[in-house]
């Protein structure tokens, strides 16, 4: 016995050359359009990114500069603390060539 084809023709030879070279042309399309969407959507994401990242590190600059100003005023604020706490010594010192049978 002699296996015939299951499908049967439709009888319609242009119809299935023409669904063929649609589905074909679909598929490129189809592939153009997947590779200019990502490209897309690659681009913007990037754009976004670049200017978030660009507000982070200006408002960090910001902050660190403000946080060296701070460390400025502190350091000076210590020098004069050092400084005050440095005169009793100082007046020590100064008493004991003064006076020297009063210094221990």
């Amino acid at each position: 016995m002699i296996k015939t084809a299951t499908r049967k023709p439709s009888g319609n030879v242009f119809k299935s050359i023409v669904r063929t070279v649609v589905r074909e042309e679909l598929g490129v399309v189809e592939k153009r359009l997947k590779t200019d969407l990502i490209e897309t959507f690659v681009a913007k994401v990037d754009d976004v990114f670049r200017r978030y990242r660009d507000d982070t590190l200006t408002k960090l600059d910001t902050a660190i500069g403000k946080l060296k100003a701070i460390q400025e005023e502190q350091a000076a604020h210590q020098l004069q603390h050092d400084t005050l706490s440095d005169i009793p010594g100082r007046v020590e010192k100064i008493e004991a060539r003064e006076h020297p049978q009063q210094s221990p």
